[in-house]
């Protein structure tokens, strides 16, 4: 992964294929639940704002791939409860 990439398409890039077809699953399944949210890159990793605040983080890890509703967003949390 680069050291600091500059978009989501980057960051995913960065991955093997089959992490790449992952993420890419999460990223629709996020873009669907919110789809006024704005792509972005926040710490390094790929996340979604919505109203200007992040709202949801997404990662791909040696072992698995991470998903992190940020706490002040419950309402974005419930949303994604039935996946």
């Amino acid at each position: 992964m680069p050291a600091k990439p500059k978009t989501i398409d980057e960051y995913i890039a960065s991955f093997p294929a089959d992490k790449q077809k992952t993420l890419q699953e999460v990223r629709a399944i996020i873009n669907k639940t919110i789809p006024d949210g704005k792509e972005v890159i926040s710490y390094a990793i790929p996340a979604i704002c919505y109203k200007e605040k992040p709202v949801v983080y997404f990662t791909a890890n040696k072992n698995h791939i991470g998903m992190y509703p940020v706490p002040s967003a419950p309402e974005i949390e419930k949303e994604f409860a039935h996946y």
